[in-house]
């Protein structure tokens, strides 16, 4: 892939910076990937959104990667943003956070049973019995008819 995106997206240009930023998160160079996002730095942007979240993810700044996950998750509620940054916030023991991202994915993907599952769950974690019970029958019912 890395050899066809010259030919696809100008390297210099925003979405190519991106790209380059998303190569160097991969690959563990956070100061190159965090340099690159300045040059192109755009709060509106979703891929930069996420691209700067997983920076601050592995940087370990949670509140701060937390804030641009709900950014980019409002902007551009995609299911890769709104699969992985529950997954962080629950691990970061933000469960409130986790919920909201969850719930967000149920909404753009309602036959997603296992988000559905895990809302389920976290709602459970958190005492909310009620709403965890939304969830639940309707995650059995489809796994188990």
């Amino acid at each position: 892939m890395d050899s066809i995106v010259p030919d696809l997206v100008d390297l210099e240009q925003s979405e190519g910076k991106l790209f380059r930023a998303d190569r160097y998160l991969r690959y563990g160079d956070l100061d190159a990937a965090e340099a690159l996002l300045e040059r192109v730095k755009d709060m509106t942007n979703p891929t930069w959104l996420e691209a700067a979240a997983l920076l601050l993810e592995r940087r370990s700044d949670v509140d701060g990667a937390l804030l641009l996950f709900l950014g980019a998750a409002a902007e551009h509620p995609h299911p890769r943003i709104l699969r992985h940054a529950p997954s962080f916030a629950y691990h970061q023991g933000r469960l409130a956070a986790a919920s909201d991202f969850l719930d967000q994915l149920v909404v753009a993907d309602p036959d997603d049973l296992s988000s559905r599952r895990n809302l389920a769950l976290i709602y459970g974690r958190m005492s909310d019995f009620a709403r965890a019970a939304i969830h639940f029958p309707v995650a059995y019912q489809a796994e188990h008819g």
